[in-house]
Order: structure tokens, then C-alpha cells, then sequence
């Protein structure tokens, strides 16, 4: 029960339809399955953030094309009802 509790409480995304689209989003970009999984759950703002927090990300993807990344998951989150 408390896992329970705690993945209501601080999950980022509230319903399957958004968690597919976040998902299908990040595996189309090449995204590794730690990484699509640390993206998601932490949902960093910026290029710099996420590569502090995911170090994995670095050399594999420009600023410009993480911010993207970030900024549809950011969409998607604004989306969900």
C-alpha cells in the first residue's frame, strides 16, 4: 500500500495516454531505456540539468536537440487531464 501511495503521489504523468506518447516520443529519439526511464521521472528543465542528473546523455545529443526532447515532454505533461 504505501508504494502505491507514493507512485500517486509523485508520479509526473497521470494517465496511460500520455505516459504511451512520452514513451513512443523518447524511442523514436534513440533514447536508452535508463534514460527514457530518468527523463520521465525527472523531468529536467534544461539541456544542462538533464546531463547533470542523467551523465549518459552527454556526447549523445547537441543542447539544442535535448531542450527539444525536453520541451515535448513538457507538451505532453501540459496536455494531461
Amino acid at each position: 500500500m504505501k508504494t502505491l501511495n507514493y507512485c500517486q503521489r509523485f508520479s509526473r504523468f497521470r494517465n496511460r495516454e500520455t505516459i504511451s506518447a512520452v514513451r513512443s516520443l523518447l524511442t523514436q529519439k534513440k533514447v536508452h531505456k535508463f534514460e527514457l526511464a530518468q527523463l520521465a521521472n525527472l523531468c529536467p528543465e534544461t539541456p544542462e540539468e538533464a546531463k547533470t542528473l542523467i551523465p549518459s546523455l552527454e556526447g549523445r545529443f547537441e543542447d539544442e536537440e535535448l531542450r527539444q526532447i525536453l520541451d515535448d515532454i513538457q507538451t505532453q505533461r501540459s496536455f494531461q487531464y
